[in-house]
């Protein structure tokens, strides 16, 4: 749409907009800058050579004053009016009239106003420009953990970050249509984008234009991005036909025709949909709630892209709360209650009608959760009091029979004691001659000095003692284990000795025990044989 004169005045000279003198507009036209839609060929390069122009125009002018004998003097050119608040203003008019021209939308007026439409864009394409010198996003690759269909959504997503050629994010190379619609959606208000894609990127993606000489490297980048995706892996065949030409629009239509057509769509929604109503959760297992319900979440993330690809209609919420609560089988009353209260509550903004306010409401009453606490807490005071018991190892004072604190005392405090506590405290300090009081002997010891485990050589002694001490209990009862077994198994042989003798006579008996020790190695397994039986069968 061609500017009227008194809209182009309007849009160079106003203050409100990019703010020139008349001087300055008329030289600009001389620089090709005539319309506002003129800005387009402008890049920030191309306005510094302008601007550098308007400082040092060529030629002359008549002189205002000439001298009384040259009445036809000149004077150089002199310069023109050109701020930086007027030239950053008209560059970021240059970059909004090229992502209108990207789009298909016509430059007039009213979507050229500096505020709050040329502000804002200012702002977001500055976010956009910088997000290209970012660190790119991986490749999600197409393995066990993310099959083909999963892959697709991811690999989309993928290129929906990563800002191609023009700044234009490459999911606009593998978007549905070529081709975009002719009449462009309307502005959002005081925005540069529109109602329908609700962001720059947005109407970039969805309406930029596949005949544009840059479209080629873009195409030939989605390529590599599914070469890297696909490599070792069965889904690798069907990219090769494009390799040469490294199109990678193609490529990526053919996976998606090849592996997820309506068929496995419809097939993931057959699996979605069965965990939401047949899967179900049991308490008594060792699976937290937690668990299950993401999995719940998962299933209707799924749903919600099939039904973008297939007819299908999504659950409500009320239907996803209802299929949570019926897969839940647990007589755990504090469960219960909580499951309760969400088909109670049925209000407008009711937890019976709001999932997660429904799983956020019963999750704290999880009882795998709980015993699993329980249990964990329970562990965590077994180290403590372990830990504990260690480290009182010649540092924490012992309290005898009497009561008293076997450590050094002050007189006063001696003095306090009973009779049977004084009595019992000088026993000690006499068999304990090593602790010291306060101040004597080599100043690290003894109970005496207010700090507790204060004498680390005493600390590691009293830990190897009772370290020692524990060893020693272990081995003799292992011993005294070996004994008993000895002594059980010498008995039973006795008993058998016995038992033989009686049916045989006391040469056939001795004979017997002979090869019950070895003696005749034929007949030693068969005692053994049976002494192992008997021995299985005590302990049963």
């Amino acid at each position: 749409m061609a500017f009227s004169p008194a809209e182009r005045a309007a849009f160079f000279i106003n203050a409100n907009q990019m703010g020139l003198e008349a001087a300055t507009v008329t030289a600009l036209a001389a620089e090709g800058i005539d319309e506002p839609a003129d800005l387009i060929e402008f890049d920030e390069e191309s306005m510094k050579q302008v601007a550098e122009n308007l400082r040092r125009p060529p030629g002359r002018i008549p002189d205002p004053n000439p001298p009384a004998a040259n009445p036809n003097a000149t004077i150089p050119t002199p310069p023109f009016a050109f701020g930086a608040k007027s030239q950053g203003r008209l560059l970021v008019m240059s970059d909004l009239m090229r992502f209108y021209q990207a789009i298909g939308r016509p430059i007039t007026p009213a979507n050229v106003l500096w505020a709050h439409i040329g502000e804002n864009f200012k702002e977001q394409w500055k976010a956009i420009k910088d997000s290209k010198k970012d660190t790119q996003p991986e490749v999600p690759l197409i393995s066990k953990g993310l099959p083909i269909l999963k892959w697709i959504e991811a690999f989309q997503d993928h290129l929906h970050r990563c800002p191609g050629s023009r700044y234009v994010a490459l999911a606009y190379v593998t978007r549905e249509m070529v081709a975009v619609p002719a009449p462009v959606p309307d502005l959002e208000v005081d925005q540069p984008y529109s109602t329908l894609h609700g962001s720059i990127q947005g109407d970039l993606i969805n309406r930029a234009s596949h005949t544009h000489g840059l479209f080629a490297k873009d195409n030939a980048e989605v390529y590599f991005k599914l070469e890297e995706a696909t490599r070792g892996t069965a889904y690798a065949d069907s990219i090769k036909p494009f390799q040469r030409t490294k199109n990678g629009r193609a490529g990526f239509l053919a996976i998606t025709s090849q592996f997820a057509g309506t068929d496995k769509w419809e097939s993931e929604v057959r699996r979605a949909t069965a965990v939401l109503t047949q899967r179900k959760w049991k308490s008594n297992q060792n699976s937290p709630l937690e668990k299950f319900i993401a999995a719940h979440r998962n299933a209707y993330v799924s749903l919600q892209v099939c039904a973008e690809h297939v007819e299908y209609q999504l659950p409500t919420g009320h239907s996803r709360v209802g299929y949570v609560l019926d897969a839940i089988e647990s007589d755990d009353a504090p469960l219960q209650a909580a499951m309760a209260n969400v088909l109670d509550d049925t209000g407008p903004n009711g937890k019976r009608g709001d999932f997660e306010a429904a799983v956020a409401y019963i999750l704290p009453k999880d009882p795998v959760a709980r015993r699993k606490t329980e249990t964990s807490a329970g562990k965590r005071a077994e180290i403590s009091e372990t830990t504990a018991s260690v480290s009182d190892f010649g540092s924490k004072p012992a309290i005898g029979k009497t009561g008293v604190h076997l450590r050094y005392h002050t007189t006063t405090e001696y003095n306090d004691l009973s009779v049977p506590q004084q009595n019992e405290l000088r026993e000690w300090r006499k068999a304990n001659p090593d602790r010291k009081r306060p101040g004597k002997g080599n100043g690290k010891g003894g109970q005496g000095t207010g700090k507790k485990g204060s004498d680390p050589k005493r600390q590691k002694s009293a830990m190897a003692a009772a370290i020692k001490k524990g060893v020693q209990k272990s081995l003799a009862e292992q011993q005294k284990k070996a004994s008993e077994e000895q002594a059980e198994q010498d008995a039973f042989m006795s008993a058998v000795t016995a038992a033989v003798g009686t049916a045989l006579g006391k040469n056939n008996a001795a004979a017997t025990l002979a090869s019950a020790s070895g003696t005749t190695p034929a007949a030693a397994p068969i005692l053994k044989s049976i002494l192992k039986k008997a021995k299985v069968q005590n302990k049963v």
